[in-house]
């Protein structure tokens, strides 16, 4: 599963007020990012807790499986550890807030909240209390005065409490913590592995040992966490890598599908529609369309 990675247009907005420096989730210095994002985001997961404001048109956010069809002015909640991506319509604007739970000091261990309801809308008795609150952390992200990110934090500590007063949820027990965190660690294996091998030919076997596993099992559990199977999971990857090499290169698409690791540009071309509904081609024409 893909551990954050970003691609930004000059229509991409995106303020990290942390950073990650390495694979396993490094120290980081500050409490939140502030994103707003224009392309859609394949399933992948962190150990923050991410809070989505559909701010034009609506998407389709998947988490651990289930599909939550959000429109304009809706919120929806991931917590931390839970496997998400989404799709959007076209002209769709998605912003969201990623608060890292490890630095919050908070009296509840919401990395092990589980939310029973996450998609929250505008007949939530506190919708308007939280999206205020979205409104403020934009606003200070935006015009960053002095003392701007303790006004964040204030704000996102708010937001975290608030979303447990507006929709029901219950705390993960012992057991289901433990298979849980048996879980992500399957999940950044497979990770760590995509992230070195992705440009080579890879078997669902050469997965499968990487997580001392029989290739039957490692495909059910990986289908059951993900709702994916591997080789459809691999394609999106390859594809979202492709994605990020025509945003931030002038190679070739023939370039870019072995970069990515496709066998050949049909194979790009084939899951690139699928992903995004046009073809490489077209989709880079669209970004040079979209730059002032």
């Amino acid at each position: 599963m893909e551990n954050e990675m970003t691609a930004t247009t000059k229509n991409d907005h995106q303020t990290t007020a942390y950073y990650e420096d390495n694979e396993t989730f490094g120290q980081r210095s500050f409490l939140y990012t502030v994103h707003c994002r224009y392309h859609d985001f394949p399933l992948h997961f962190h150990r923050e807790e991410e809070i989505y404001f559909v701010r034009k048109g609506s998407a389709h956010i998947y988490i651990n499986g289930d599909t939550f069809h959000a429109e304009k002015g809706d919120i929806v909640a991931v917590m931390p550890g839970q496997i998400h991506g989404y799709r959007k319509e076209p002209g769709t604007v998605l912003a969201f807030v990623r608060i890292d739970v490890n630095m919050q000091n908070a009296c509840l261990d919401l990395s092990r909240i589980r939310l029973a309801a996450p998609h929250v809308t505008p007949q939530n008795k506190h919708y308007n209390e939280l999206k205020t609150l979205f409104e403020n952390i934009f606003k200070e992200d935006l015009q960053k005065q002095i003392g701007y990110l303790y006004m964040i934090r204030s704000y996102t500590d708010q937001l975290a409490a608030l979303l447990l007063r507006a929709v029901p949820y219950h705390e993960l027990t012992e057991e289901e913590a433990d298979k849980h965190n048996k879980n992500m660690h399957m999940l950044h294996t497979v990770d760590r592995y995509l992230s070195k091998h992705y440009r080579e030919k890879i078997s669902l076997q050469q997965v499968a040992d990487q997580c001392a596993m029989s290739k039957c099992y490692f495909s059910r559990c990986f289908h059951a966490l993900t709702g994916q199977c591997f080789v459809h999971y691999l394609n999106d990857y390859r594809t979202k890598k492709a994605q990020e090499l025509m945003i931030n290169s002038d190679k070739s698409i023939t370039e870019i599908a072995y970069e990515s690791g496709f066998s050949n540009p049909r194979a790009l071309q084939r899951n690139f529609i699928e992903r995004f509904g046009l073809p490489p081609a077209n989709y880079r024409k669209h970004l040079l369309q979209l730059k002032p």
